[in-house]
């Protein structure tokens, strides 16, 4: 991502305009970014967000979870629930 000076000149305007420390700000708008985040993903999104403001960059990183091909996974789960009904008609027997 290119730097960005209107990103560092907002900042700091922002700071000055509302008498707050920058950190405190930079706090604000990583809390804003996620509730966005929240709305767009979902409740449980999970993010990383940096701000750089000396090098006027907002790194946002989604992380998920890599889980097996959902096809697989709904075979393997047949699969089982045949075996377990196979042990318990046997059992019953």
């Amino acid at each position: 991502m290119a730097a960005s000076p209107e990103i560092l000149t907002a900042i700091r305007e922002l700071a000055n305009l509302k008498q707050i420390e920058r950190t405190e700000l930079h706090e604000m708008l990583q809390d804003g970014i996620h509730a966005a985040l929240a709305k767009k993903h979902g409740p449980t999104v999970q993010a990383e967000v940096e701000i750089a403001e000396d090098r006027g960059e907002i790194k946002i990183v989604l992380l998920k979870s890599v889980v097996e091909s959902v096809e697989i996974r709904r075979a393997r789960l047949r699969s089982r629930r045949r075996a377990t009904r196979t042990r318990n008609t046997r059992s019953a027997t």
